[in-house]
């Protein structure tokens, strides 16, 4: 059962200024708080956000964070912008379990917090990240069917943190290399099953560098990582 309350607050932090917000919804993991002036919140929006929630945990065989997430819900696109250091209108937080984000019932953020339980305390590569919460909660309109994009797109160096971050900055459109990751996750997925990549992917907490991470992948696997990325390529599309 949601409870939808009217309280005034002031709410800061995460980059965000500060922006007078109430409560609107708050279920048993959500706090979900929007602008004064917006309309109010109800049961039906919990339920959503807890089915998205339950989904990603269950397929995922994590717990979720031990406190609530407070979800910052903006009208206004500029202000979810400020409240990502202008990096994307939408963004989580995990050291304050915080959802900042323009939509409803974002479920790429939702993903989010429980993908970053997987494995141990430290965040994963920035690429797997975003393809797990974009295979699971949806990227962006410039998705294909396939999950894929033009070859000239070299995954094989976007597993690099700092390569893939400067790529959604300056080179590529955010979404294409969120749909990029996605489709890689997913082929990793479907060919050396799930429980082989979530293994796989909470032992790369803590590492960022390229070469770092497909040394694991090949201690893991028994193959290299650039040898499979030709494969993913090449193959016929997931059903």
């Amino acid at each position: 059962m949601t409870t939808c309350t009217v309280i005034a607050i002031s709410l800061a932090g995460c980059g965000d200024n500060i922006t007078a917000m109430v409560l609107a919804v708050e279920t048993e993991h959500f706090r979900v708080y929007r602008e004064i002036g917006a309309p109010p919140g109800c049961d039906a929006l919990g339920v959503e956000l807890e089915g998205f929630y339950s989904s990603f945990a269950k397929y995922l065989d994590v717990q979720g964070p031990a406190k609530k997430v407070t979800y910052k819900e903006y009208q206004h696109l500029a202000l979810a912008f400020d409240a990502c250091h202008n990096l994307t209108g939408s963004c989580y937080y995990p050291d304050s379990n915080t959802i900042i984000s323009p939509i409803v019932s974002n479920s790429h953020e939702i993903a989010h917090v429980l993908e970053t339980q997987v494995g141990g305390p430290r965040s994963g590569p920035f690429f797997f990240s975003e393809g797990v919460a974009s295979m699971l909660g949806g990227g962006s309109a410039t998705n294909r069917p396939d999950r894929r994009v033009d070859a000239s797109l070299a995954v094989e160096d976007l597993v690099d943190s700092a390569a893939s971050e400067d790529a959604v900055t300056s080179k590529y459109d955010r979404g294409v290399v969120y749909a990029a990751a996605a489709g890689c996750v997913r082929y990793l997925i479907d060919n050396f099953g799930k429980d082989g990549f979530m293994d796989f992917y909470g032992a790369l907490d803590g590492l960022s560098r390229v070469a770092d991470i497909k040394r694991r992948f090949l201690a893991m696997y028994g193959h290299e990582f650039d040898w499979v990325v030709q494969d993913w390529r090449i193959c016929k599309p997931p059903r």
